[in-house]
């Protein structure tokens, strides 16, 4: 009778499904921060250039910074005993923000500087969170990609994550719209040279 239980457990490794081993998941976060330079001595001044030089252009309103975030993702698949399993999901985010840079700080008087610094402040805090907005999202990429680990092919696995993962990107994108909306575009916490 001994010998039996050795030989169910050498049964039960042979028929372990081929996704047994838990896929590997490596996300990384690549962040850049582009300046455009302003000037004026006046808030005034200032304003006009972030609405001539920012990122919103001249045809839209004051839009002085901007994060724009792009998620790649690449799966490893494993074909075998008539299904597919998931092998790895890597995530790659680019977090891509712009802000003013002040050329004529040192012309300004104390007053003006106090309000571009309480400005700037407000203004990377707001793009802060639209950065974790990405992290969170490329975050969710990778759950929604690894819940689902195996199918009968890996064509069918691909598709069914592709789904899952482009309805987690534009949630991302909504996220990121209704956050502007409800602050609108940082106005509303403060964003702003004249306060």
């Amino acid at each position: 009778m001994r010998a039996a239980a050795p030989l169910l457990a050498v049964l039960a490794l042979i028929q372990m499904p081929a996704h047994a081993t838990a896929p590997t998941a490596r996300t990384r976060v690549r962040d850049e921060t582009v300046f455009y330079d302003v000037s004026g001595i006046t808030t005034h001044d200032i304003a006009q250039q972030i609405n001539l030089h920012g990122p919103g252009g001249i045809y839209r309103s004051l839009v002085a910074g901007n994060t724009k975030a792009s998620i790649e993702w690449s799966l490893e698949m494993q074909q075998a005993r008539g299904s597919c399993s998931l092998a790895g999901v890597d995530i790659t985010l680019d977090v891509r923000t712009t802000l003013p840079r002040w050329t004529d700080a040192g012309r300004a008087t104390r007053q003006v500087r106090r309000k571009w610094e309480r400005f700037l402040e407000r203004l990377q805090d707001h793009e802060a969170r639209h950065r974790a907005i990405g992290i969170e999202t490329a975050s969710r990429v990778q759950a929604a990609a690894l819940a689902r680990t195996v199918a009968p092919d890996c064509m069918s696995l691909r598709a069914a994550i592709a789904a899952v993962v482009v309805n987690e990107i534009r949630e991302g994108g909504r996220r990121n719209r209704e956050f502007d909306t409800q602050t609108r575009h940082g106005l509303d916490t403060g964003l702003g040279l004249d306060d």
